[in-house]
Formats: structure tokens, C-alpha cells, sequence
């Protein structure tokens, strides 16, 4: 009997100081070979890879405009509003923080094989290949707060709440 098993793991933070996004991803394959007698062997391979990619988001524009809107933010705008701890909207720092797009990707993979050599130099190879996918798409957009010109501390107008779920699970397509 042969046999490896291989796992690898992978973390990135992005490049924001706020409203930051990152992804990370684990993988593991196995491999087992094993001779049954002569003529005969058996295989098996199965990998698995999860990621998780979570990112600032827009409702309307999704994921481009947040690159955006850094290209138009000055080196002198204030951040938040005088003698608070609440973002100004320009700065639109108070809605990267909470508006998210969270992706969680499964794929996995099995695939088992037998090898026949009845006569010497003659293979035959059997083999199944099996891929599922998994992707579930979180996307959520609450209100965040900000100062009206009277001075009053309120919710963003026409920023609605809301959080959509996306799930897809695709096999051997």
C-alpha cells in the first residue's frame, strides 16, 4: 500500500485599513494505492478546498465601488464628524465597515480508479471522476449611522437594510 495526504493553508488580509476584506483557503489531498494481486490495482484520490472570501460591498454596485471611491477621497477629509465617533458620509468609512459580501466555497473531488494488466504491457484503466461544488454568497447591507445638518444622530436616508443569500451546489456539470 502507497499512500500521501497533502494539507496547505492560505490567509490573506487586503490592502484597506478599514472595511478590510481578506481570504482565506485550506486544501487537503489524499492519494491510497494499493496492488489487490497481479493483474489488479485499486486507487482512490480525493481532494477538498474550502475558501472564504469576505469583502466591503454595495448594495447597487457590488464589489468595484470601493476602489472607487478611494480614488476620489481626499488626504484632508475629515473622518468623523466633529466631537462624535460617527463616520461622515463622505468618507463612506462607516459603510465599508458594515456592508459585507461573504463568500464560503466547498469543492470536492473523489476519484477512484482500478488498474487491470491481464497480459503483460496491456493496461486498462477504470476510473470514475466525481466534482462537487458548493458556494453560498452572503451579502449584507445594514443601515450605519450619520448626523443630520440639525445635528441629529440618525440612519443613512434611503439606505435600507437588507442581507441576500446566494447558494449553489453544482455536481459533475
Amino acid at each position: 500500500i502507497n499512500y500521501y495526504v497533502s494539507t496547505g493553508f492560505m490567509g490573506q488580509q487586503g490592502l484597506l485599513k478599514v472595511g478590510n476584506e481578506e481570504f482565506n483557503r485550506f486544501n487537503i489531498d489524499a492519494k491510497v494505492t494499493a496492488k489487490a494481486n497481479d493483474w489488479l490495482s485499486i486507487e482512490f484520490l480525493t481532494k477538498f478546498r474550502h475558501n472564504n472570501e469576505n469583502f466591503p460591498w454595495n448594495p447597487t454596485f457590488g464589489r468595484a465601488w470601493i476602489m472607487n471611491w478611494i480614488s476620489k477621497l481626499k488626504p484632508g477629509l475629515p473622518v468623523f464628524y466633529d466631537g462624535t465617533d460617527i463616520y461622515t458620509t463622505n468618507s463612506r468609512i462607516g459603510e465599508w465597515k458594515v456592508t459585507r459580501e461573504d463568500w464560503k466555497r466547498n469543492q470536492l473531488t473523489l476519484s477512484p480508479r482500478l488498474v487491470f494488466e491481464p497480459v503483460k504491457d496491456w493496461v486498462t484503466n477504470v476510473q470514475f471522476n466525481y466534482v462537487s461544488n458548493e458556494n453560498r454568497g452572503t451579502f449584507v447591507a445594514p443601515q450605519f449611522e450619520w448626523i443630520r445638518p440639525s445635528g441629529t444622530i440618525d440612519f443613512q436616508p434611503g439606505n435600507r437594510e437588507g442581507t441576500r443569500y446566494n447558494a449553489v451546489m453544482q455536481h459533475n456539470e
